[in-house]
């Protein structure tokens, strides 16, 4: 009867690379992540864009078409998942709906064509 190995030296997980059976290293089995510089800046920038995005967007809410506020918004969220990966722009998406539905106000209607001869709508009543 032999006594059972013990396993010394690195083990998966501890920064061992995958070996495709060629002698070619590959991809590190553990992956770091985003770093904390850069989902600090993601932070950052969507708690401090947002609420200035939507102090501009209000106070200019009567010469803004509704594509504005809408685009405007939706950089700012890919700049903020660009920096910061989707644990930053999902909450910053679903935050940025409430921005447009702020900025846009009651003023916007329902129709997406005021002509009277259009009938195709955006919520609201129709009329034919």
């Amino acid at each position: 009867m032999t006594a059972p190995r013990l396993r010394t030296g690195k083990h998966r997980g501890d920064g061992e690379r995958r070996s495709s059976g060629h002698g070619l290293s590959g991809l590190p089995v553990v992956s770091v992540g985003l770093s904390g510089r850069r989902q600090l800046g993601a932070a950052a920038l969507l708690v401090a864009g947002l609420p200035a995005l939507t102090a501009v967007l209000v106070a200019e809410r009567e010469g803004l078409s509704y594509a504005t506020p809408v685009l405007l918004v939706l950089t700012l969220i890919v700049a903020v998942a660009l920096l910061g990966g989707l644990r930053f722009a999902l909450p910053g998406a679903v935050l940025g709906g409430l921005v447009v539905s702020v900025s846009t106000g009651p003023g916007v209607t329902g129709r997406i064509f005021s002509h009277r001869r259009n009938t195709t709508v955006f919520g609201g009543d129709s009329t034919a």
